[in-house]
C-alpha cells in the first residue's frame, strides 16, 4: 500500500461506484450502507494508519445517518474528515452546523458545467445549479 493510501481512506456511504453513477436513476443509487458497515470499514482504515477520510456517494448527504457516521470517523481517530457532495443539502444551515459539530472539516462540491442550464441538464434536476450555489454560499459563510 502506498503512503498516500495509508493516509487517505475513502468511504462509500450511498450507492454505486462513481463510474456507474447515472443521474437519471436516483432511486437505484440509494443502496445505502448500514452505519455499522461504514463504522467497520472506518476501523479497517484506521488499522491501516489512514488518518484522512472522504465520504462520497451517490450523494452522501442523503444518507439518513451521515452526521453520526462523521462523528464515528472523528471518534475513530481520523484527523481530516471530508465530504464530496453536490452541495444542495448544505443550504440547510442547521444540517451544515450538525455536520461540522460532528467533525466535518472539508467539503468538495461538484459543479457539472459552466452554466445553470448545463448543470441542470447534466444532473436532470431543474434548479439544481441554484441550489448548489446556495449551498456553496452557506459553506463560505461557515
Amino acid at each position: 500500500m502506498t503512503a498516500l493510501a495509508h493516509d487517505l481512506a475513502g468511504a462509500l456511504v450511498g450507492g454505486r461506484a462513481r463510474a456507474e453513477v447515472d443521474f437519471v436513476d436516483r432511486g437505484a443509487l440509494l443502496q445505502l450502507r448500514l452505519r455499522g458497515e461504514v463504522e467497520q470499514q472506518l476501523a479497517v482504515f484506521i488499522g491501516q494508519n489512514a488518518r484522512r477520510v472522504v465520504f462520497t456517494g451517490g450523494e452522501p448527504t442523503l444518507h439518513p445517518e451521515i452526521v453520526p457516521i462523521i462523528a464515528a470517523a472523528k471518534t475513530a481517530g481520523f484527523t481530516s474528515i471530508s465530504l464530496f457532495t453536490n452541495g444542495r443539502r448544505c443550504r440547510d444551515r442547521a444540517f451544515l452546523d450538525r455536520l461540522m459539530a460532528a467533525g466535518l472539516d472539508a467539503v468538495m462540491v461538484s459543479l457539472h458545467g459552466l452554466t445553470a442550464a448545463t448543470h441542470d441538464a447534466t444532473v436532470k434536476s431543474p434548479g439544481a445549479h441554484a441550489q448548489t450555489l446556495d449551498g456553496l454560499a452557506q459553506l463560505a459563510a461557515s
